[in-house]
């Protein structure tokens, strides 16, 4: 099964994880599962769009749909995604997920921090 990772722009974590929602990949199938859990979670401000225009669209679409953004334990337009990436992985590429606090991507897949992991304890 593939997920979704992308920047955590919020320490302590260097990454977000999001996995389809399994109804989803038994009846749509894992390709068309993960484009629509892309989408909403950029629609939602969760996922960085690749480009302005898109975010711009999405930003104005969520503006509408929530309108006591901002307001007390509600998300505010500022933390709204920014243009970003996102990367789609499979889970059995995935290091030991005990130590996800002190994942980074790099170099085109996820590895472990040594020295994020030491200071948060999990080595």
């Amino acid at each position: 099964m593939r997920v979704i990772l992308f920047p955590n722009p919020k320490p302590p974590h260097n990454l977000c994880i999001r996995i389809p929602a399994p109804v989803l990949v038994a009846n749509q199938g894992e390709a068309a599962a993960l484009a629509q859990a892309i989408e909403r979670g950029q629609i939602c401000g969760d996922i960085p769009c690749e480009s302005s225009s898109t975010r711009a669209r999405y930003l104005e679409r969520w503006k509408i749909n929530n309108p006591r953004q901002g307001q007390k334990g509600f998300m505010a337009e500022s933390d709204f995604a920014q243009v970003g990436p996102h990367y789609v992985v499979d889970m059995d590429d995935l290091p030991d997920r005990a130590l996800f606090d002190a994942w980074v991507w790099k170099g085109g897949r996820v590895e472990i921090d040594d020295a994020k992991a030491r200071d948060l304890g999990l080595r």
